[in-house]
């Protein structure tokens, strides 16, 4: 006797991936925040959210341009924090 549970079920379909919209919401809130506070840690959190945008959703230019926006941010928010403390 055969007791199978997979015998009776549909196969699963594949499913899509959902947009990653608080991703990028939260990688560029943490990108503009860098601008004036910690830039280091709030420059971070955005590549890292832009690297999982582009490898988990395979959104590439979203992904791409949030890591390269956090980056160009971070160096803002440093050079801003060196300008007003001379």
């Amino acid at each position: 006797m055969n007791t199978d549970a997979n015998v009776n079920e549909p196969a699963a379909m594949p499913r899509e991936k959902s947009p990653p919209i608080a991703s990028l919401i939260i990688g560029w809130a943490a990108a503009a925040v860098s601008l004036v506070f910690v830039p280091i840690l709030f420059g971070a959190v955005a590549v890292i959210l832009g690297y999982v945008v582009k490898k988990k959703y395979q959104r590439d230019v979203a992904g791409f341009s949030l890591m390269v926006g956090g980056i160009a941010c971070a160096i803002l928010g440093i050079l801003i924090g060196i300008l007003t403390n001379l």
